[in-house]
């Protein structure tokens, strides 16, 4: 399962994957605020379908950066890398992107439901909810268009590692003085 860790395809196809869905979640923190996503309507349960922090600017700047860091990775790999790029390739960031804008709502949408404030600690929910949902966007895209090889040993890479690298960057952001909380 993990020989093909070390190969350079591998290790593109993490970070094809990796870099849009971070930046989508990173950026979507960072610029959002503003009217909330839902508008201040409430679930037939009477709460809240999304948190307070989820807004429209959010979502947008969150698909737009998420994007935007993917062509930046396709220039560099057109640069320094021998990688085989398609047309699909082009369609791919925005895809990831959206899969973790989407997989962020799902979270917000769950930890809702069950009754949690904006900010409480839901491990594992914070931090996979928008690579779990970008995965299976990816997989879905490849349905119709293959365009990067999802094995196995690379999804568990990238959610062995994202719980780890979520929580440092919460913590930078919470030194910073940017989050409320450090997770």
């Amino acid at each position: 399962m993990f020989e093909d860790i070390v190969d350079l395809n591998f290790i593109v196809t993490v970070f094809l994957i990796v870099v849009p869905a971070y930046m989508a979640n990173g950026f979507a923190f960072i610029f959002g605020g503003g009217k909330p996503l839902n508008g201040g309507k409430v679930f037939f349960d009477g709460k809240r379908i999304f948190g307070e922090g989820k807004t429209v600017k959010g979502v947008i700047s969150g698909m737009f950066f998420g994007t935007l860091g993917y062509f930046l990775e396709l220039a560099f790999l057109k640069i320094f890398v021998s990688y085989p790029l398609t047309f699909y390739h082009l369609f791919l960031g925005f895809v990831v992107a959206c899969g973790a804008i989407f997989g962020d709502l799902v979270g917000s949408f769950i930890k809702r439901r069950i009754g949690l404030p904006r900010g409480a600690p839901t491990p594992f929910l914070d931090q996979l909810d928008f690579i779990l949902m970008a995965l299976l966007f990816v997989y879905l895209f490849n349905c119709f268009y293959f365009v990067v090889n999802l094995t196995l040993s690379i999804v568990f890479v990238i959610v062995v590692v994202t719980p780890f690298a979520h929580l440092i960057s919460c913590c930078i952001a919470y030194k910073l003085g940017k989050k409320k909380e450090p997770w």
